[in-house]
């Protein structure tokens, strides 16, 4: 056994023992249901950086998606893809380098995050990828555009932070499988520009939310009208980014084949980005979505068949990375929390490692107040989060989520920190969560 091996199952270890003196005092979800995860399994993790996974079951079989064992958070990852007869023993049933997954010349990271849509016949991975922006524009162009900004209520920090999102592109892509093991070439999905979030297949039709940067064209797009005057006028401060600092707005799209997409609505305007999606039995979508980045709160929206109006609902807690899903008659939300606006480096301890300022988190959510009630909290800190939800046959939630996954000394923090590049390994992680 690895030294690196020993140290995340002793880790897993101080986790169980804290989270077992913790279960009497869990918080009671609606009509006094007690949640609480029983089990978490590190499933997967070889190299520096593992991260973003997504799950689903397709043929009898459970897959992971994640990218993997990269050199740390902002570098560009392999594909891998893990499959299991029971959730419990897990193969890896792909590995290939980014590059397989590039489909243009100008995209600097391949599949950068990955999303499973199951059908009958196929697996389709949907994902997307970053590329290069486009900054050729002439002074004069700039200057007229500078102008119609601040006249629009905007001011010189959202007009900079406009002018850098141009820097930066990103591509919608899909493959799919037919046998679980050999995959298809990648084709193109939407237009340049827009990102895209958790597919899910509701009434015989398949939906996601895709989102758009409205930095991706010199030019004031109606979206970008509304959202100038909402820009901050000031910093957050270094972790916490300015106010909407990607200019993004979501949007709703529908296919019949998971092939060809069309756009059904615009959700929001609102710096809307990692928007998860889900159906109850009538109907009803819930999205909710990132808002921005740093510690802003983030947003949920329902809407209705055919989903050409949403009601927006201000959220009273910063949500990264969301998965939603209607379970035993009530919405779930999953993220990534962060609790307190600070700038101290965050440091890894074990006996309160659930405590944690950031970490990956399950509530439940009233769609019609907005009310968040924590669920539970998963074992997780730092670098963590980006749960993928999928129920069992008992009515149990299986969920795969990343985190750092061991600790070194006290000095070891996530980002740069008074010892930059000193930072945990992170690893894929398999929760089951019981709703009782």
């Amino acid at each position: 056994m690895s030294i690196r091996q020993t140290v995340s199952r002793s880790l897993v270890t101080k986790w169980v023992l804290v989270a077992v003196l913790l279960l009497a005092f869990l918080p009671l979800g609606v009509c006094g249901e007690r949640t609480r995860w029983v089990s978490v399994k590190e499933i997967y993790s070889q190299g520096k950086h593992n991260g973003w996974p997504d799950l689903c079951r397709w043929r009898d079989k459970y897959y992971v998606v994640f990218p993997g064992h990269g050199a740390g958070h902002q570098a560009p990852h392999d594909v891998v893809v893990l499959a299991s007869d029971d959730a419990e023993h897990w193969e890896s049933v792909l590995d290939t380098p980014p590059d397989d997954w590039q489909l243009e010349d100008d995209e600097t990271w391949p599949a950068e995050t990955l999303f499973f849509l199951p059908t009958e016949q196929r697996l389709y991975l949907l994902y997307w990828a970053s590329a290069r922006g486009n900054t050729d524009v002439s002074e004069e162009r700039r200057s007229q555009l500078k102008k119609q900004w601040m006249e629009l209520g905007g001011n010189e920090n959202s007009w900079q932070r406009w002018l850098t999102c141009h820097e930066q592109s990103y591509r919608t892509r899909l493959r799919y499988t037919e046998d679980g093991r050999t995959w298809s070439q990648p084709q193109q999905l939407l237009d340049p520009g827009w990102w895209l979030w958790r597919p899910q297949t509701f009434g015989g039709k398949h939906y996601m939310v895709g989102f758009s940067g409205q930095a991706q064209q010199w030019k004031i797009t109606p979206e970008l009208k509304e959202m100038i005057p909402m820009a901050d006028t000031t910093p957050l401060g270094v972790k916490r980014g300015w106010g909407i600092e990607l200019f993004r707005a979501a949007s709703l799209f529908v296919s019949d084949d998971g092939l060809a997409w069309s756009k059904i609505s615009n959700i929001a305007n609102r710096d809307d980005g990692e928007p998860g999606l889900h159906f109850a039995p009538d109907g009803r979508a819930l999205v909710v979505s990132r808002n921005g980045s740093g510690f802003k709160h983030a947003i949920a929206y329902v809407g209705h068949p055919p989903y050409q109006n949403w009601r927006s609902i201000q959220l009273d807690q910063t949500i990264h990375q969301a998965a939603v899903i209607y379970h035993k008659n009530r919405w779930i939300v999953g993220g990534r929390y962060l609790d307190e606006p600070t700038f101290e480096p965050n440091r890894f301890d074990p006996v309160n490692a659930l405590q944690s300022r950031t970490g990956t988190r399950l509530w439940f959510l009233d769609d019609q107040t907005g009310e968040l009630t924590v669920a539970t909290t998963l074992p997780s800190w730092g670098d963590c989060g980006q749960p993928a939800f999928l129920p069992t046959p008992e009515g149990d939630l299986l969920v795969a989520y990343y985190s750092c996954s061991q600790t070194i000394d006290r000095n070891l923090v996530v980002g740069g920190g008074p010892h930059p590049g000193k930072v945990s390994p992170t690893s894929i992680y398999l929760a089951r969560v019981v709703i009782e």
